[in-house]
């Protein structure tokens, strides 16, 4: 580096330390002491400073001007303009307020070129942003009003040698236009000074859209579009946007200057961050107007969240081609992806500015906007919104609660799991009969002679001073008799709990005809304990076994699918634990208890979407664990990773993925801590390993997503390997699924059509060892489906029509099978309405039809088999909403069949009306569950949509 370049860099720093440019100027002119070269250096980096913002841009155009103080000033009069005060000054030009006189008096904002920059280049700049604002007349641009040339001056002598860099217009008259005067701050800073709110917000933006489309309409594209350039005024005491600084506009269809303008090679115009990756290509001739829509993006992005999409930190210290690559090549998080990974002081206060708290705040951005927004942002300016009214018409679908745009239509899928074939039927039938019969025996015997001892005991009490000794021998009996009678019913009661262990390890649900002997045998199990609950005992030494005895009721009523009467059952439970460990708080055996109480009480409050109620007692049973995992760690390591789970679920469904995230990573465990539970430990490894690859991938972390699955799938592995059971192997079939559908949406397309083979080649297996199962059956139908979409995706039409014939052929065998089954109908629906998709985008509407009718006749046959649940449990809030959505599921096969047949459409308007009915019943009676509230607003918003696109606007308006 010579000499020259290491004093300009340092003369350079030193002039940014003052504050005013007449301050700098009298620096410099110290500093360079004569030394024209020097000082020419020192001036070219002073403009490029000023000019990119404090960003890295790229080399200045290849002209020199000389550097000259400004010499206009408050009350120096140019034409009718007397000027009052500096109020800007940029890289070229400053800008004063001023004071029309005649014909009219005004404030008004005058812009000149500073003394010594008047070179073609700037002047044809400058006339080109003049030209750029009086094409446009709308009320958010400021207006042009009049221009001119300074009067003559006396014009100071170049240095030697300065005259072959300069190309001045004129000697001395420098052009300068008038233009309205802007009193306001930058939407950012007046957003946050006002704490507006994200719909109030949204508002100013839409006019910001409408102005720049203006703008677009008169062929200019600002280039340079930020927080500075969209200024706040206030107008008739309303905030109104007010887009200023065309100094980097460009026409799309005429010049704006007679002047040539040239742009420097490899210049970069703009800010970068706001800059769209074209423009940051820097080859401005191939720029359109969706480099604004990028820029609206980024400026959209900063008014929900507070922050830009890539962090100004980051791009203040990145190198030029760093920043240019990160701009190009980087996607950002989503809006409510970054509101999730804010620190809490930060998304605190980001909130506070929009009136509300920080839960709400992402659950207003998270869904339309985020789709709004990252539409905006796409890399690929043909993905993006085609003109900023576009953009702006999207924002006011959303204001109006109307379906946009951006978003494309989605289906619900329902997995379950189902159980085990059971290979020892028959003894298992009549262990559990024995048993029961038993338990009966037992408890009639314990029940006669707890009562004859008492009337003995009653007896001796009258002769007592008579019979001192043989009263005293009757109630050591009696006590006696007692214990055993306890003892008896504990080994009872245990029997049952034997059964029924065997019972709900869900073996007799996979044999055919066996459904109905199971729920028998539960429901012969259940009114043994009621008879013995029904007996009201007041002996303290029953009521441990009352409090078990209402636990084992709510198992019961739980694998009945009866959730309402478990979770009744359990909350007797849950009192009655409560009160042994107010008398006896140290006794670690009724924690125990409580704690398992409250995770069953979990998973039934999950099935009746109850998730405040459901939080309190995960939370509780997560306490009591890490206090009892404290004091015995190999004892309850378990049992307090099963509560974490559950903790992890809701906090996942309530939108607080960084807590669930953290609670998860607390207790990421190796097999090896779980050394007493090798089977039920591992799965729960699994799981736990499932779960924070879907918290992780609603974050937008990806890469960190597959790690976990692929660490939950080794895990499953040697699960399968070690234990001779089909469902570990079912198990690992659903994460081969799993991983292929994340890798399907990382486009990973090889790698997850692996997956997706490893899976159905299980699957397939376990359907010919165990043929009479329906879950093995319903997974690799769906495991062909998903394959078949994604061979779809890369165009392999065959091979996906292949796959998806395949489906179709297991779940017309499925519903002739198990004709109640309302899941296999669901698949059935599903593969015939893709199989539709495919042939009509194959040139087949003949056959495409046949199909799409296919595919509601399976719906309808789904929704009759809900009816019939809700017909027989009326009460039962799980069914009425599982009937709500599989309307919805009926009303999106007949709106989006490809046909617009009337009668099709009426269907589809019913069922979206009795799925707005059911939901509208569930949310007035469950105000606490925000599920069904949603739901609500979902299927209204998509009836308005399908009343709006049939021309029947006040129906919608209405919906």
């Amino acid at each position: 580096m010579s000499d020259i370049d290491t004093g300009a860099k340092t003369i350079f720093f030193q002039a940014l330390e003052r504050a005013s440019g007449d301050d700098r100027a009298r620096y410099v002119d110290e500093a360079c002491a004569g030394n024209s070269a020097l000082r020419c250096h020192v001036e070219q980096l002073l403009r490029a400073h000023q000019d990119a913002g404090n960003f890295l841009g790229g080399p200045w155009p290849q002209t020199t001007t000389l550097y000259q103080p400004i010499t206009e000033g408050p009350g120096t009069v140019i034409g009718p303009y007397k000027l009052l005060e500096q109020i800007g000054e940029g890289g070229f030009g400053v800008v004063f307020m001023a004071e029309q006189e005649r014909p009219v008096r005004r404030k008004v904002a005058l812009k000149v070129i500073k003394p010594g920059m008047d070179t073609r280049q700037v002047i044809a700049r400058f006339e080109a942003e003049r030209q750029a604002l009086a094409l446009m007349d709308h009320p958010n641009i400021a207006k042009v009003l009049d221009a001119g040339t300074t009067p003559d001056t006396h014009q100071p002598e170049a240095p030697p040698g300065a005259e072959d860099r300069l190309a001045r217009a004129a000697p001395s008259r420098r052009p300068y236009f008038v233009m309205e005067l802007v009193r306001g701050v930058p939407i950012t800073e007046y957003c946050d000074q006002c704490n507006l709110t994200t719909h109030e917000r949204l508002g100013l933006f839409v006019q910001v859209c409408q102005a720049v489309q203006h703008a677009h309409q008169k062929g200019i594209i600002h280039r340079d579009l930020k927080p500075s350039n969209v200024m706040i005024a206030m107008q008739d005491g309303e905030p109104a946007p007010k887009v200023i600084d065309f100094g980097v506009a460009k026409a799309l269809n005429q010049r704006l200057t007679q002047e040539t303008l040239v742009t420097g090679f490899a210049q970069m115009l703009g800010t970068p961050m706001y800059m769209s990756p074209e423009q940051a290509e820097m080859s401005p001739l191939e720029l359109d107007t969706r480099s604004d829509v990028y820029s609206l993006g980024v400026l959209l992005y900063e008014l929900l969240t507070g922050t830009t999409p890539f962090e100004k930190s980051r791009l203040s210290e990145a190198s030029f081609d760093e920043l240019r690559r990160i701009i190009r090549e980087e996607e950002p998080p989503k809006p409510s992806t970054r509101l999730s990974t804010l620190q809490a002081d930060a998304l605190s206060t980001t909130a506070e500015h929009r009136r509300t708290d920080p839960r709400k705040l992402r659950q207003q951005v998270c869904g339309d906007l985020d789709w709004i927004v990252m539409k905006a942002l796409e890399k690929d300016r043909s993905r993006r919104y085609e003109t900023v009214s576009a953009l702006a018409r999207d924002i006011e679908r959303h204001l109006n609660d109307q379906p946009i745009e951006a978003r494309p239509p989605s289906s619900l899928y329902k997995f379950c799991k189902f159980a085990h074939r059971n290979k020892t039927v028959l003894f298992a039938t009549a262990a559990v009969l024995a048993t029961l019969l038993l338990g009966m025996i037992s408890l009639g015997a314990s029940n006669m002679v707890i009562r004859r001892e008492q009337q003995r005991t009653q007896v001796a009490l009258k002769q007592a001073h008579e019979n001192e000794r043989q009263a005293q021998a009757h109630r050591q009996q009696a006590e006696a008799a007692r214990q055993q009678a306890i003892a008896n019913l504990e080994q009872a009661c245990n029997a049952v709990d034997q059964m029924l262990t065997r019972v709900a390890d869900e073996r007799l649900p996979g044999v055919p005809q066996m459904e109905l002997v199971r729920q028998q045998l539960l429901e012969d199990a259940l009114g043994f304990y009621r008879r013995f609950l029904q007996q009201n005992s007041t002996d303290p030494a029953l009521r441990l076994e009352t409090a078990r005895a209402w636990h084992r009721m709510g198992m019961i009523n739980k694998l009945l699918g009866q959730f309402a009467q478990a979770g009744q059952a359990f909350h007797q439970a849950g009192a009655l634990f409560e009160q042994l460990l107010q008398e006896f708080p140290d006794e670690r055996t009724y924690r125990a208890a409580l704690a398992r109480t409250q995770i069953e009480l979990g998973h039934v409050l999950h099935y009746m979407n109850r998730w405040e109620e459901m939080e309190r007692a995960y939370r509780l049973a997560s306490e009591l664990y890490d206090a009892l995992a404290t004091e015995d760690p190999p004892g309850y390591r378990k049992e307090q990773m099963e509560a974490h789970l559950g903790m992890a679920r809701v906090l996942q469904a309530d939108g607080r993925l960084l807590e669930a995230y953290g609670l998860l990573r607390q207790t990421l465990s190796t097999p090896s801590t779980l050394p007493d539970y090798p089977e039920e430990g591992g799965s729960l490894l699994v799981e736990q390993r499932q779960v924070l690859a879907e918290i992780v991938q609603a974050m937008g972390r990806l890469q960190e997503a597959e790690g976990y699955l692929r660490q939950a799938l080794e895990l499953q592995q040697k699960l399968a390997a070690a234990f001779n059971d089909p469902g570990h192997q079912h198990n690992l079939a659903s994460l081969h699924h799993a991983l292929a559908n994340l890798l399907r949406d990382t486009a990973q397309a090889q790698e997850a059509e692996k997956a997706y083979q490893a899976g159905i080649a299980l699957h397939t297996k376990l359907m010919g060892d165990f043929p009479h199962v329906p879950s093995y059956r319903s997974h690799l139908a769906s495991s062909h489906i998903d394959l078949g979409r994604l061979l779809s995706r890369t165009r392999r039409y065959a091979e996906a029509e292949e796959q998806y014939r395949l489906a179709r052929e297991l779940s017309e065998k499925l519903v002739v099978d198990f004709p109640v089954d309302l899941w296999s109908w669901q698949i059935l629906s599903d593969v015939n309405s893709d199989l539709a998709n495919l042939l009509a985008a194959t040139n087949r509407p003949a056959e495409a039809e046949s199909m799409y009718r296919a595919g509601e006749t399976a719906c309808r046959q789904a929704v009759a088999l809900q009816e019939k649940l809700v017909a027989q449990s009326p009460g039962s809030p799980e069914y009425r909403n599982g009937l709500a959505q599989t309307y919805q599921r009926l009303a999106w096969r007949l709106r989006w069949s490809g046909s617009t047949e009337e009668g099709r459409l009426r269907s589809a308007e019913e069922a979206y009306r009795r799925a707005i009915a059911l939901w509208k019943g569930l949310a007035d009676q469950f105000a606490s569950t925000s599920g069904y509230r949603r739901s609500l607003q979902h299927a209204t918003r998509d009836l308005a949509g399908l009343l709006k696109d049939n021309g029947r606007l006040q129906d919608a308006e209405k919906a």
